[in-house]
């Protein structure tokens, strides 16, 4: 069991979600303006995603080159097997170059 887990874990990086690691396999910033979205999925459960629903929520993601820091409020949170995706209505972002 431990060996599947860590197959998943192998698969994904981690991006900090309001002060807190969390392993991702993808992210994807798309929309524009006001109508902004970050879309994040991961194979791995978070305990801290469901608590977010509908608040303010931090999210910091490095890149090679920069940091990428999101206000967002988290709207969607839903369990498609494998996956687990979550939204952000992205309310403030800003970047931080290396």
């Amino acid at each position: 069991m431990k060996d599947k887990r860590k197959g998943k874990l192998d698969k994904h990086f981690h991006i900090i979600i309001e002060d807190k690691k969390v392993p991702i396999l993808s992210y994807k910033i798309s929309g524009q303006g006001e109508r902004r979205i970050l879309s994040v999925k991961t194979m791995i459960k978070s305990e801290i995603i469901p608590r977010l629903i509908g608040r303010p929520t931090k999210v910091s993601i490095s890149t090679e080159k920069s940091v990428i820091n999101i206000l967002g409020e988290c709207y969607l949170f839903a369990h498609f097997s494998p996956l687990y995706e979550i939204e952000f209505r992205i309310i403030e972002i800003s970047e931080s170059v290396f």
